[in-house]
């Protein structure tokens, strides 16, 4: 949805001009909707179209959403030891460079004809290793800051 409309086309219709501004203007857009969420809430009760069970059942929900959007934002805002990650790539491109050269004597070893049918298994190997570093990419950062949370 992020990706189709901007989150001010999709609030705009749903919101009055006041609350839209106060919302938009908020640091965290995810908690002002809540926040606007529980004073309807409390002013559907005030005027009894609420039943008393019901309001205190649904701003328990509202409640939950904000314990659940402070967690989502913890883990998205949690710094990762980048330092180590960018050891292991840097680490994990120089085996996938000089690979490839290691094997050749081992190959040579073995015979002319079986070197140049096996040229490509040096490039095999080192596939493995990139898609290794790129899965591990994927797994370090699980939001990435898309809609999904995908790597790609």
């Amino acid at each position: 949805p992020e990706r189709v409309e901007t989150l001010e086309a999709s609030l705009k219709p749903l919101l009055s001009e006041e609350e839209y501004q106060k919302v938009m203007g908020s640091p965290n857009k995810a908690s002002a909707v809540l926040a606007l969420q529980s004073k309807h809430l409390s002013a559907l009760k005030n005027d009894k179209k609420v039943w008393e069970f019901s309001y205190l059942q649904i701003e328990d929900l509202i409640k939950e959403f904000y314990t659940l959007q402070g967690k989502s934002e913890r883990i998205k805002n949690f710094p990762y030891p980048r330092q180590y990650f960018t050891l292991g790539v840097h680490l994990t491109w120089a085996f996938i460079l000089l690979l490839p050269y290691a094997m050749i004597p081992e190959f040579t070893r073995i015979g002319e004809v079986i070197t140049k049918t096996t040229a490509i298994s040096p490039d095999l190997f080192t596939f493995y290793f990139f898609l290794y570093s790129i899965c591990g990419l994927c797994i370090m950062d699980i939001s990435h800051n898309g809609a999904n949370g995908t790597c790609w």
